[in-house]
């Protein structure tokens, strides 16, 4: 195994430019290290993650980063006032780096699991709690990880997904769709989603979704196992998300877990005019969003909508990022 204390700037740009050139740019202009703060690299032939931390949160709970279709590192200003405000980071990557994939194909769950018992082992997870934040495909993937192990604390699922997807983006040809997750070798049945038009130009990629969300035979063989989910869940929305439904498959969410439990820990709060992206912590929210995700395939620009209003988008970050802390504050006492 090797592990690395990054201390300064310079040493963590000098990281950054190794990885893929659009997550050192992204990361570049957040990548000051405040003071108290450190962050350490750990690599091995089983998963790359960044723990970031400070000396007095050996005793609280670690916030386990899940990225979400970028499947890198979450940006680093994001787990700053975390660290600040008592909770240390292990920001995890599985795709775009290193030895991993390019893609969320077949990505195994082996792969977090591993990574959570090196936590609980090294960084007396024994006596600590650990919880899941994911965002997007991040939320799917730590809602699946929790309905097949229990050796986390809580989950924090924002713009969750209930059903497990395939990567569809860059696969042209709907019988070679392969699923995003595998569990002992095994591919995890995944929602028939259908893929991009050849043409590029705006994606409605709701209504991708709302098909399969009436369809009860692909709820029984593609939604995620959360009645199995034992640890407490906080899902967050926006009404207005236009990636995906995540108000209603969090709805989903929360009917199958207390349908299977009554007495099931979970807090299902859905913001009105927010869109799909309103992950933030911090002091102040941005004053101005991105709002849609151009990508390039095949030689076609496709334009993907986040939704959502500036106003809904900033309430929604103040108020999710109180929902957290809270949440976080239940989970250590």
């Amino acid at each position: 195994m090797k592990k690395e204390t990054l201390f300064s700037q310079d040493i963590m740009i000098s990281f950054m430019k190794q990885i893929a050139p659009l997550s050192f740019l992204l990361l570049l202009a957040c990548s000051k290290i405040p003071e108290g703060i450190f962050i350490e690299r750990v690599e091995n032939e089983h998963f790359n993650i960044l723990l970031i931390t400070q000396d007095s949160n050996l005793s609280n709970p670690i916030v386990v980063f899940v990225p979400g279709s970028t499947g890198g590192y979450l940006p680093n200003k994001y787990a700053y006032p975390l660290v600040k405000n008592g909770y240390d980071v292990l920001s995890i990557a599985y795709t775009g780096i290193n030895n991993l994939p390019n893609r969320i194909e077949e990505i195994p769950l082996e792969y977090f699991h591993a990574i959570i018992s090196w936590a609980r082992e090294e960084l007396h997870g024994e006596d600590r709690k650990i919880v899941l934040l994911g965002p997007s495909r991040g939320a799917e993937l730590s809602l699946l990880y929790a309905s097949t192990y229990d050796n986390i604390n809580g989950i924090i699922a924002y713009s969750p997904s209930c059903l497990v997807v395939p990567e569809s983006l860059f696969n042209r040809n709907q019988d070679e769709l392969k699923s995003s997750w595998t569990l002992n070798g095994i591919p995890i049945p995944f929602a028939p989603i259908k893929v991009l038009p050849e043409e590029g130009g705006f994606i409605d990629f709701v209504s991708y979704y709302t098909p399969l969300l009436e369809n009860e035979e692909i709820l029984d063989s593609s939604m995620i196992a959360v009645a199995q989910i034992q640890c407490p869940v906080l899902l967050l929305s926006g009404t207005e998300d236009e990636v995906w439904p995540s108000t209603k498959m969090a709805n989903l969410i929360e009917s199958r877990m207390r349908n299977a439990d009554p007495a099931a820990q979970i807090k299902n709060i859905a913001y009105r005019d927010a869109g799909h992206q309103f992950l933030f912590f911090g002091d102040e929210p941005p004053a101005s969003f991105r709002r849609e995700q151009p990508v390039r395939m095949n030689g076609e620009k496709y334009r993907f909508p986040f939704g959502g209003s500036t106003a809904g988008n900033q309430k929604a970050m103040a108020s999710s990022q109180a929902e957290v802390y809270a949440f976080l504050e239940r989970i250590k006492n």
